[in-house]
This record gives structure tokens, C-alpha cells and sequence, in this order.
């Protein structure tokens, strides 16, 4: 065997022998790689088990944006042209997180009112009303405790009795706000703790986390239609399908209140302005009447 030959041979006995030394150790450490992989398979399945999740609601609304003037006469040519759909859905998209609509959304359904440790079980209805929400601060707290027909109203935990109501009777306290609590059915009776924020400071995160998106076409001459998604991002899913559907009612009876409100408008139009249009047809027939006359007399 050459030298050359030899020193190669060598060299694949070294590494095999390297090669061996590394599965040998990798099987001696087996048990520590495998519970290092327990350990972080254990660690990534809590955090997965733990996180809040995250939902996302959505819903499909039809809309059709009716051209109303069309039903003007003198609007003859401009029934020629194509609708303008896409601009039509971004005003109702506009209209549909107006702050009108999110407003009334939020006190309608108290998402500005936080009551402390109530269960699903429980029930607690309480209505707020605000005559000028500007003049209003960030939050007010009080404490309500109830008793069988009536309840009291602290403002701090117990100590500082400020009145004692029925229910269904409006009160104002802090001559600011007026609210009335219609009901009140706790599992057991103690201290409730009522955190009323203003409407107007939620508002623009409701904006945002509602959102909108157009699917428009074109299915007739004088209407643009189309669909709106909305969705909304919610940990709570109960909460977020009271949202969605509550924000979809607001802006369909906006929507059906103004359309009608237009075709008012059209019939009244129509009605104002069918006098003078038979007016004019009656003098047409007429002088149409005195042109054949003419004619028939230069015939003669």
C-alpha cells in the first residue's frame, strides 16, 4: 500500500470513528432532547390554551341605491347614463359608520356601561339618557345595591348613601346624566359597582374596528346594487354578533326612513306638478285643434 493510499485510509477510519462518536453521544443525550421537546411542545400548547382568542364576525348586506331622479321629468337625458355604483356604496359605507349611527349603537346597547363581577346568569338592565354629551366628563362611578323592591345609590362602596329608588323610576344624579334601572336579578344580592362612560369617547374605536367592505355590481338601469361585508374583531363572540346585527338594524331603518322620505318627496313633486303638465297638454291639444281647423279652411 502506498503511502498516499494509506494516509487516505486513514483519514475515513478517523471519520467514521467521528461520525460514531456523534450518534453515541447524540443517543446518551436522546433523553434530555426529548424533554427539552416536551418542555417547549407543553409551553407552546399552554400559551395556545391561555391566549384570548380572537374572532371575527361578519355579515352580508344587499343595498341597492335607487336613482331618484328619474322620477323627475326633466331629467330625461340623465336616465341615459349609467349609475355611478361605486360612489353610491362608499356613501353608504360612510353612512353606516356615521357617528349618528355608531352613537346610538353604543347607548343602545350599553357598551359604555361597565358592571364589576356579573355573571352570565345574572341580569342587570339599566338605561342611561344624556342630554348633551359634550358637557359630560370621560367617566363617572357609583355603586347600586338592591334590595327586594327597591335598590340604593352610593357613591363609594357603601358608605355614602345618595338615594334610595323604585325601579323603572328615572333618577338624575350628578346633574348630568338621568338613567333608569328596569331590572335587577343577582344570584345573590351585594353591591354592584357602575362605571358609565361617554358615548362619544368610544366612538372612534368602534369606527375602527368595524369594517366594511363593498362587493358592487351592476343588475339594473336606474339602480346601483351591491354587497357590504361587515365584520368586526371580537374576543367575545355573543358580543360581537349583538354588535354586527344591532349596527345593521340601525342602518337599514336609516336607510329605509330616508328612501322613503325620498319617494315623498318624488310623489309630492309629481303632485305638485301634474296640474301645470296637464295645463300645458290641454293648451297643446288646443292649439294642435286650431291648426287643423286652419288647415281644413285652406283646403276648402
Amino acid at each position: 500500500m502506498t503511502e498516499q493510499n494509506f494516509n487516505t485510509f486513514q483519514q475515513n477510519a478517523d471519520d467514521e470513528v467521528d461520525v460514531a462518536k456523534y450518534i453515541r453521544f447524540i443517543l446518551m443525550q436522546s433523553k434530555m432532547i426529548i424533554a427539552i421537546t416536551l418542555v417547549a411542545f407543553a409551553l407552546s400548547a399552554a400559551q395556545y390554551l391561555t391566549s384570548t382568542k380572537i374572532y371575527k364576525i361578519s355579515s352580508l348586506l344587499e343595498v341597492k341605491s335607487f336613482n331618484q331622479s328619474s322620477l323627475d321629468p326633466t331629467n330625461t337625458l340623465e336616465m341615459m347614463t349609467p349609475a355611478r355604483s361605486s360612489s353610491d356604496i362608499d356613501n353608504l359605507i360612510m353612512l353606516y359608520k356615521s357617528r349618528t349611527n355608531l352613537l346610538k349603537m353604543i347607548g343602545d346597547l350599553n357598551l359604555n356601561v361597565q358592571i364589576d363581577n356579573i355573571s352570565d346568569k345574572e341580569v342587570v338592565d339599566i338605561k342611561f339618557f344624556v342630554n348633551n354629551e359634550y358637557d359630560f366628563p370621560y367617566e363617572k362611578t357609583f355603586y347600586i345595591l338592591p334590595t327586594n323592591n327597591s335598590f340604593k345609590i352610593f357613591l363609594d362602596k357603601g358608605n355614602d348613601l345618595l338615594i334610595e329608588a323604585n325601579y323603572g323610576e328615572e333618577i338624575n344624579i350628578f346633574n348630568q346624566f338621568n338613567f333608569r334601572v328596569e331590572l335587577i336579578n343577582l344570584q345573590k344580592n351585594r353591591l354592584l359597582k357602575i362605571t358609565y362612560q361617554n358615548p362619544i369617547l368610544l366612538y372612534p374605536r368602534f369606527k375602527n374596528s368595524i369594517n366594511l367592505i363593498s362587493n358592487i355590481s351592476k343588475k339594473a338601469f336606474i339602480r346601483s346594487e351591491g354587497l357590504i361585508e361587515v365584520s368586526y374583531l371580537t374576543p367575545d363572540i355573543n358580543l360581537g354578533k349583538k354588535i354586527i346585527n344591532y349596527a345593521n338594524q340601525v342602518f337599514i331603518q336609516q336607510r329605509v326612513s330616508a328612501e322613503t322620505q325620498k319617494s315623498r318627496a318624488a310623489i309630492n313633486f309629481i303632485e305638485e306638478n301634474v296640474n301645470g303638465l296637464q295645463k300645458i297638454v290641454n293648451q297643446n291639444k288646443a292649439k294642435l285643434k286650431q291648426n287643423k281647423n286652419k288647415s281644413e279652411d285652406n283646403m276648402n
